[in-house]
């Protein structure tokens, strides 16, 4: 059956289902018991499996990632909250030397199937601390799902994706999509209360055109959507939806149609996943133009003003469409 949920709802959802199908996994992070998560995602869990399921922890996420891979490794799947992207550089040392590594150096004689799940992005006034998006910073890391869903549906199937995987995976959810922020209006979509997967590694085409390939991911997708409309440039509009895997043959048969491209990121574009896979197509000798359009290069403000002037605004995106399909 399906039901209205917010993108909060539909994480919520694919949790129970994936905690009513595995006696094995098991969610840890701060304050998602009684208290629900800072978003509201595991409200509806411990409601129904209590807390034998969960494993609240303090602010320690070094710890938190350290302790979900002594249970990966002793048989469990966890799956971790961390309320914020930019604290996970504080568990860097176990992302980036354990849970990533382990596998390759047990001759892939083990799996290492812990989730990662943490808010990103900005547009809700809370300061550089609490707003970056910082998913392109793991692109080197090859062992590892890399997952930004755009929408509620795409959030409850790619979550149960990346459970089956069995891998390391950081899911990043946008926090202005959840519904549960009171100055923040987020996603519905009408999502099935069953338990459904969306394959990683397979990109959405939002709108299909003939003139310019759009490329994005997140929050950015609809912010392409709608610069589309008041551009009025025939776009192909790309959801990446995973950044790795990368659907690498969906992006080249889009650009090899439309022969142009624009990619657009909340992250800022010196640091962001479009110069991966503009070196790749380049290393291929495939003919295109070229343009991106990404978050200013400084950090977040925490004016709500300038930080919706930091964000790339419909209009930048429109302006860069219509020069990018007019450059010979």
């Amino acid at each position: 059956m399906e039901t209205e949920k917010n993108f909060a709802m539909a994480i919520s959802s694919a949790l129970v289902n994936i905690l009513k199908k595995d006696p094995a996994a098991i969610l840890i992070g701060e304050d998602i018991g009684k208290y629900g998560g800072l978003f509201g995602c595991t409200t509806e869990p411990f409601e129904i499996f209590g807390k034998g399921r969960f494993l609240e922890i303090p602010v320690m996420e070094n710890s938190i990632i350290g302790m979900s891979i002594g249970m990966a490794l002793a048989g469990l799947h966890p799956i971790v909250e961390i309320q914020y992207a930019d604290f996970l550089f504080m568990a860097m040392d176990q992302i980036w030397m354990n849970l990533t590594q382990l596998t390759k150096m047990c001759k892939n004689e083990i799996n290492m199937p812990v989730i990662i799940r943490t808010s990103h992005g900005a547009g809700i006034g809370e300061g550089y601390q609490h707003a970056h998006s910082i998913f392109s910073l793991f692109l080197p890391l090859k062992e590892i799902n890399i997952v930004v869903p755009s929408t509620p549906i795409d959030a409850k199937g790619l979550l149960i994706s990346s459970y089956e995987s069995q891998k390391p995976t950081l899911f990043f959810e946008d926090r202005t999509f959840y519904g549960t922020i009171p100055t923040v209006m987020g996603l519905t979509d009408m999502v099935s209360d069953d338990y459904y997967t969306i394959p990683l590694g397979r990109a959405r085409i939002v709108k299909e055109g003939s003139q310019i390939t759009i490329l994005s991911i997140g929050k950015m997708v609809h912010r392409a959507a709608d610069a589309i409309k008041e551009s009025g440039v025939d776009a192909e509009l790309v959801d990446l939806r995973t950044l790795s895997p990368l659907d690498y043959t969906t992006i080249k048969r889009s650009i090899d149609k439309t022969g142009k491209l624009l990619i657009i990121n909340e992250e800022p574009v010196l640091t962001g996943f479009e110069n991966m896979i503009v070196a790749r197509l380049l290393s291929e000798d495939i003919k295109f133009s070229v343009a991106f359009v990404g978050s200013m290069d400084y950090p977040v403000p925490y004016s709500k003003e300038k930080e919706r002037s930091w964000l790339p605004s419909i209009n930048k995106i429109s302006e860069a469409m219509k020069k990018l399909v007019n450059k010979k």
